[in-house]
């Protein structure tokens, strides 16, 4: 899926102040989506490449692998993109595991349901470097 967004970079605090950086990219995003309890795992190929986080939603968001009956609850979830880019974005690979721990005890749908992570990142040239 091609995707177009706009970032603010802001993970270098120098001394004195924040620097960011305002940046727009079209790129090929990867979906994946992992069930509660299971590990959500980013990498990207090439060395001088970072993931970027596009998109993260914790709930039940529709039927899938890890969602197999409704029971009323489908549509429910959080966005978690700052939990997830805090994690992975500007690392050249990340682990996270889909846990309720992991997202500030986040209870989006009935809390007796299976919920599960839809992330999208893409994999950027660069290197990151901190002041």
């Amino acid at each position: 899926m091609l995707e177009c967004f706009s970032i603010r970079l802001s993970h270098c605090r120098p001394r004195f102040g924040v620097h960011s950086l305002v940046a727009c990219w079209c790129l090929d995003a990867v979906e994946h989506v992992v069930c509660q309890s299971k590990y959500f795992r980013a990498k990207c190929a090439s060395e001088d490449e970072l993931v970027l986080i596009q998109r993260a939603r914790y709930g039940r968001m529709n039927l899938s692998k890890c969602v197999r009956e409704n029971f009323g609850y489908i549509g429910c979830s959080n966005d978690v993109i700052d939990i997830v880019d805090s994690h992975c974005s500007g690392r050249r690979g990340c682990s996270l595991r889909v846990l309720d721990e992991n997202f500030m005890n986040m209870k989006p749908c009935h809390e007796d349901l299976k919920l599960y992570l839809s992330v999208q990142y893409s994999c950027v040239q660069g290197q990151f470097h901190c002041c």
